[in-house]
């Protein structure tokens, strides 16, 4: 049923749009010509490329060691001025944030410059690394298999909510 002005209803904007996005994840499931690297670096296996995924995978080819042995598996979080992805180099796994290029320089300073002075210490993943490569600024530190904090925060009684406050505020 449409609004007196014709226009659809939220509910069957909402259909339409599950019915969009049902029809572009079948048509996206069929192979890609994309070469074996390209088909590795995906952000979940049953979607094809994805293209910032690749820019990252082709950035670090420019880059000084290790990042050349580096392939990068996933996406793994996406903020304001960065993404995250999950690299690895045989098993060892690192968490490579990648900032955005229109990010402001006193910015990406004083977040290296904190990671730096923290030293990998008070609940802070310690910065392996920090390489530049014209706008492109790459962090890199150890991956740290997590789970979502919505869940987390779900499942902890009372006590264990002030023993997480507690790690944050201290």
């Amino acid at each position: 049923m449409s609004t007196p002005t014709g226009t659809p209803t939220r509910g069957q904007r909402n259909a339409q749009y599950r019915q969009t996005r049902q029809a572009s994840s079948r048509d996206l499931s069929s192979p890609t010509k994309a070469g074996s690297r390209r088909q590795k670096c995906q952000s979940r296996p049953e979607l094809p490329l994805d293209a910032q995924c690749v820019k990252l995978q082709d950035l670090l080819t420019m880059l000084p060691e290790p990042c050349p042995r580096l392939r990068v598996v996933k996406s793994i979080g996406q903020g304001t001025f960065s993404t995250v992805y999950l690299a690895k180099q045989g098993e060892q796994k690192y968490a490579l944030k990648h900032l955005v290029p229109t990010s402001s320089p006193d910015r990406i300073l004083m977040e290296v410059d904190c990671l730096r002075r923290a030293d990998g210490k008070s609940n802070v993943s310690p910065l392996l690394f920090v390489h530049r490569h014209m706008g492109d600024i790459l962090l890199a530190m150890p991956y740290i298999d997590y789970t979502k904090f919505g869940h987390t925060i779900n499942t902890m009684d009372h006590v264990e909510v002030g023993d997480l406050l507690y790690q944050i505020m201290c």
